[in-house]
């Protein structure tokens, strides 16, 4: 088919013998949930949860120990062991438990979003971690299979349709949208999902 003049495409790449996986995959997405000499399970996990699922997180208490900025550390602990240390902290574990585990999930992806299977203590990289129904959580796919269950699924689409709502009114969405609300995911199961819809 042919391009308008001035129009720049680029060629479509399959990702499907990569371990990378829609929008979880983007590096921009990995990249803007990290910090610069490390990555970031909480704010990937957190990303997730709030931005992906539309579950809000409180934000942490005051003096709460920061983690290295860098990945790698004289001690030679992954990030995840880190912040297993973190949690030991009742005040921290409460909220970490249901955020951790969904950014431990994506540890493969480095600060920029590049596949990796080892930190920078050289360190191998497990991605698996225990989400907050106490069940086992394996990495990118073991994500992706989570997000794909009925409840996740029904949580994104609501967040979903809140957004395009929001953008088609020019505004936030108020507590008296929440008919109208219903009746977009109504009509959007209807048609099988249809984002036309």
């Amino acid at each position: 088919r042919s391009v308008p003049a001035g129009v720049v495409t680029a060629p479509r790449v399959s990702l499907a013998k990569t371990p990378r996986r829609g929008v979880l995959g983007w590096g921009a997405v990995l990249t803007s949930t990290s910090h610069p000499l490390r990555t970031s399970p909480v704010l990937r996990g957190n990303w997730v949860l709030a931005d992906l699922l539309g579950i809000p997180t409180p934000p942490p208490p005051n003096a709460v120990p920061e983690l290295p900025q860098d990945e790698k550390n004289s001690a030679g602990l992954t990030v995840g062991q880190l912040l297993a240390k973190h949690r030991e902290n009742a005040a921290c574990s409460v909220c970490h438990a249901r955020i951790d585990p969904l950014g431990v999930a994506l540890e493969n992806f480095a600060p920029v979003g590049r596949y990796r299977v080892k930190d920078l203590n050289g360190t191998p990289i497990l991605g698996t971690a225990r989400l907050f129904e106490d069940r086992s959580l394996e990495g990118m796919p073991g994500l992706v299979a989570f997000l794909n269950e009925e409840k996740p699924q029904q949580l994104f689409v609501r967040r979903l349709c809140r957004k395009v709502l929001g953008y088609a009114l020019g505004r936030s969405v108020l507590p008296g949208d929440s008919a109208l609300l219903s009746e977009i995911e109504a009509k959007r199961k209807a048609t099988d999902g249809r984002f036309s819809t």
